[in-house]
């Protein structure tokens, strides 16, 4: 089964092919991937980048 894709915020991009990045939680993981730069968002399954996310603005409606 496949896992579902999560976003997270790209902290560093390595030399070896991997990636810091930090999900919503705050957890920081290593990922393998290189091709999204850090301070951007990336999407990631299966403990491997899997291409950018959008910077989609948040809006908070009080109901």
């Amino acid at each position: 089964m496949l896992q579902p894709a999560i976003d997270a915020d790209v902290l560093t991009v390595n030399r070896y092919g991997t990636s810091i990045v930090t999900l919503r939680s705050g957890q920081s993981l290593r990922v393998r991937g290189d091709g999204v730069a850090a301070s951007s968002k990336a999407l990631i399954q299966g403990g491997r980048i899997i291409g950018a996310a959008p910077s989609l603005p948040i809006q908070s409606i009080g109901v």
